[in-house]
């Protein structure tokens, strides 16, 4: 097989790179919720609930 033949480093690396881009789309994905959690929060102060 082909992954036998790989060196223990590039064995090594392949879950941490796998692991550095699933974390990375995370914080991308929670950044662009935190946005539009924002928006949201203004416009349920601002527009819907005003007393």
């Amino acid at each position: 097989m082909w992954f036998n033949s790989l060196s223990l480093r590039i064995k090594v690396m392949i879950p941490v790179i796998l692991m550095a881009i699933i974390f990375g789309g995370l914080v991308i994905y929670n950044a662009l919720l935190f946005g539009k959690q924002a928006t949201i929060n203004e416009q349920l102060n601002d527009e819907i609930q005003p007393v």
